[in-house]
This record gives C-alpha cells, sequence and structure tokens, in this order.
C-alpha cells in the first residue's frame, strides 16, 4: 500500500497525537498540528480516504479520527522517525546488553525487561517465527559406552540437548545410521509434525534396530514439543494500574496479553 506524501504527513500526526492524548483526533487539531496544513475540508477528505483504506476509523460520526491495527503498522513500519539516543540512555543500554548470553526467543523479552526500564512503563514483547519452527538438524553424539547426547539445532537457531543412557553401547554405527534416518525423516521438519506418533511409525520401518533408536526418537519428540514458535511477555505490570485511570482496564489489558493470540494478529 503506498500512500502520497500528504496522506502519510496526516497518518502520522493522528497516530502521535492519539498516542499522547488517547482521545478521537479532528480536522482542527489536526490543522494546528500540520506544517502547511491544507483546508479542513481537506483533511477530512483525506481522512476519510483513509478510514476507506483500513488506517483509521471513526468511533462516532461526530468524532474524530483514530488510527486501527493497520494504521499502527504503518505508522510503525514506515511512518516512525527514530529520536537520537542519550549518551546516558545508550551507556545503559550497551552496559545491560554487553554480557547477555540468551537463547533467541529470549532476547525480545530481555530488550522488553530494559524498555521497561528505561521509561518506566509497562512493555510487551511479541516473538514470533515467520512459517514455524522447523529441524534444521537432529544429531546423535557418543558421551559414554551408554550414554548419548542427542542434539536438536531448529530454523531460528535454537539448540536443545538432553543425555541419554542406552541399553546398548552405540558405536560409530549406531551413530552414523542414526544420523542418516534424522536426513532422511526428521531434518526439514516442522517441531509441530514430530510427535509420538510419527516417531513410532519413523522406528517401526526400521525393523529390527527399532527398539535400539525408539528412546532416542521419543525424545525428540519431547524436546520439539517443548519449543514454541512464538511468546508473548509483559514487563512491569504493576506500572499499567498507574497508566490507567482505574485498575479493571489494567486487567483487562493483563488478561488480553495473556490470550497471547489476540497480541500475536495484531
Amino acid at each position: 500500500m503506498e500512500l502520497s506524501p500528504r496522506k502519510q504527513a496526516v497518518l502520522a500526526a493522528v497516530t502521535k497525537t492519539y498516542i499522547k492524548t488517547g482521545e478521537p483526533v479532528g480536522s482542527k487539531a489536526l490543522n494546528l498540528i500540520l506544517k502547511n496544513a491544507p483546508s479542513a475540508a481537506t483533511l477530512r477528505n483525506e481522512m476519510s480516504e483513509l478510514c476507506d483504506l483500513g488506517l483509521l476509523a471513526q468511533p462516532h460520526t461526530s468524532a474524530g479520527r483514530v488510527p486501527t491495527s493497520n494504521g499502527f503498522k504503518v505508522y510503525v513500519d514506515t511512518l516512525m522517525q527514530p529520536e537520537k539516543i542519550q549518551s546516558g540512555d545508550k551507556r545503559f543500554i550497551d552496559e545491560s546488553l554487553s554480557d547477555i548470553h540468551a537463547a533467541p526467543e529470549k532476547i525480545p523479552e530481555i530488550a522488553g525487561t530494559l524498555l521497561s526500564k528505561l521509561t518506566g512503563l509497562p512493555s510487551v514483547t511479541c516473538f514470533v517465527i515467520n512459517g514455524g519452527l522447523t529441524v534444521r538438524r537432529l544429531d546423535l553424539l557418543p558421551i559414554g559406552r551408554k550414554t548419548v547426547m542427542l542434539l536438536l539445532i531448529t530454523n531460528d537457531g535454537r539448540t536443545r540437548s538432553r543425555l541419554i543412557r542406552t541399553d546398548i553401547s552405540f558405536d560409530l554405527r549406531h551413530i552414523n545410521e542414526f544420523v542418516k534416518i534424522a536426513e532422511k525423516k526428521i531434518n526439514g521438519k516442522g517441531l509441530c509434525e514430530l510427535t509420538r506418533a510419527y516417531m513410532q511409525g519413523v522406528a517401526a520401518a526400521l525393523g529390527i534396530d527399532a527398539f535400539a533408536y525408539m528412546p532416542l526418537l521419543s525424545a525428540a519428540a519431547e524436546m520439539a514439543e517443548g519449543m514454541e514458535a512464538s511468546n508473548v511477555s509483559l514487563t512491569n505490570e504493576a506500572a499499567l494500574y498507574s497508566v490507567f485511570d482505574n485498575a479493571a482496564a489494567a486487567r483487562r489489558i493483563i488478561s488480553l496479553v495473556n490470550l497471547r493470540e489476540p497480541m500475536l494478529s495484531l
């Protein structure tokens, strides 16, 4: 969707003002905000067209306009101008992130906590893998005579490992055979596909070796089951109660975040 410069300016002004005031924005207010603003009638026409595009909405007939979810997206993705970070804040951010060694899915939550500390406000972060999680590689490493390490690597760089005691000694032949099985039946699969039933089918096709490999395949299914392609987290929940005039509004926001799906769809 390509907007004219004027529509971009109107959408940006409405969104910025709505964020500050929480009230619908009318043409009179825009006339004071915009540089070289056109007539009120022209502004009303631009806002009406932005409504037709699904970027603005009019809560009531006599009210001004407010940004829709899509309007917020366009504003954040293309119109919002980044502000220069103060040197003290930049130093705080650099020091806070310098020693972080976290799994990829935890980084947005860490960033949200940092943002909340800087602003004193609550923050909501979403972690979403487009297309879902898939297995980049499932590997097996010998640790001892009857101990192996199962290593699962996903397409977003996450790793999970598990030590497994086996009933038989896993020699190089067993290791290589398992790697071949993984390459044919598991690597590239979505994590949601690696169910216990699917793994049982893979083991059953191995014939006499099914007994040896079934514990490993079951463990891989358990590891896959515990990994998520998306997550939503709320930081500094207590600050919500100072942002809103009443506790009920804060509780509604908390309930919305806990539902996850509405937040992920924004």
